[in-house]
């Protein structure tokens, strides 16, 4: 077979009612240019690996198709890892075993990869519901090519974030590979993976056409990680990432301007799911370890703008750094008191004992 451009990496793992119509959508596309399928085992309890192995001897593209079997289950953070190691292709795109690309996918993106030399090549999304089958949301691209230094943080403090998924992106290997992205927890992959993604790509490229279909559905990870009870895996993630970013920031993009509104945004972001579960006493007891320094470890106010972000590390320094406190006071205590909060840390440094005033009455 000659040496494929493009490696499209799919997990699998207990998704035998979807993966069918993933890896038909993978193998049924109208690009010409060489391409295979990377299937991850991560070594699943159903039936899903014999329905790829059907596949991979009745269709006529078959043979484009290959599989890596995990010694064992390693999550969807470590098998994105081996994609990365194993790829032998030019361009990496990951695939979940649940969602489906449409028939132009990799033509539209590799087309933009190839003549915009883009890092990272974006395509359109719609999320759809899977009981309803309607959109519940998009993230919909112009057409375009932005270059900047960091461009993604460039774009996320300009309000033009993009999604921080993994998945739906033309990745150039060589890229990954020079700066060693990877990802670093079992769920929740996508977080330090992008934001590092973010911080060091000069150049991304966006399509306007819908390239996947995200399905929305019960018993995703997703859907599991926002559950009513949680599990030692999300609360490890979801707690330990901001310590990661923090380290990522200190170590490598500590002059980058901005960089600390963003992980103020992730750090949200990832208190925000927390505060989805619930946990035993254990599990609580791991999330407030691993909190601590959430914002009190940032190096200083200054580097915040937004006076909301100033408030919270402020705060933080005299109550409780947990997530639930994290979001009362960001949610509700926020909005109740926005204006003078406003005013206080609209612009820094205000007095101090107007600062400390405020104190008195939370």
């Amino acid at each position: 077979m000659t040496s494929p451009a493009i490696t499209i990496a799919i997990p699998v793992y207990n998704v035998e009612k979807y993966v069918e119509r993933s890896l038909l959508s993978a193998l049924n596309q109208d690009i010409t240019v060489p391409y295979e399928i990377l299937i991850l085992d991560d070594k699943g309890t159903d039936n899903s690996i014999k329905i790829v192995n059907r596949i991979k001897q009745e269709h006529e593209r078959g043979d484009i198709i290959r599989i890596i079997e995990n010694k064992d289950n390693k999550g969807q953070g470590e098998t994105r890892n081996t994609a990365i190691d194993e790829t032998h292709s030019k361009y990496l795109y990951f695939l979940d075993s649940d969602d489906w690309m449409t028939p132009d996918c990799l033509r539209l993106l590799y087309e933009k990869a190839e003549s915009s030399d883009a890092e990272i090549t974006h395509g359109s999304v719609d999320r759809i519901i899977e009981e309803t089958n309607k959109i519940s949301w998009s993230n919909r691209y112009e057409d375009s090519i932005i270059e900047h230094e960091a461009v993604g943080l460039h774009l996320f403090l300009n309000n033009k974030p993009t999604h921080i998924e993994c998945w739906n992106k033309l990745f150039r290997v060589d890229f990954l590979r020079k700066h060693n992205i990877r990802c670093t927890h079992r769920v929740m992959e996508d977080v330090v993976f992008e934001f590092r993604c973010a911080c060091l790509a000069y150049k991304y490229a966006f399509v306007p056409q819908v390239t996947m279909i995200y399905n929305i559905r019960m018993g995703s990870t997703l859907t599991e990680v926002r559950g009513q009870k949680g599990n030692e895996y999300t609360a490890f993630a979801f707690s330990d990432i901001p310590r990661v970013l923090r380290k990522c920031i200190k170590k490598e993009f500590a002059a980058l301007d901005g960089v600390w509104e963003y992980y103020s945004y992730k750090v949200m972001d990832m208190c925000r799911n927390l505060a989805y579960s619930t946990y035993d006493e254990e599990q609580e007891r791991m999330i407030r370890r691993n909190l601590k320094g959430m914002m009190t470890g940032v190096p200083g106010i200054r580097c915040f703008s937004q006076p909301i972000d100033r408030f919270l590390y402020t705060l933080l320094f005299v109550k409780k750094e947990d997530y639930k406190t994290y979001n009362y006071y960001r949610n509700i205590y926020w909005k109740k008191h926005q204006a003078i909060l406003e005013r206080l840390f609209g612009s820094w440094p205000a007095k101090i004992k107007n600062i400390i005033s405020i104190f008195k009455d939370i």
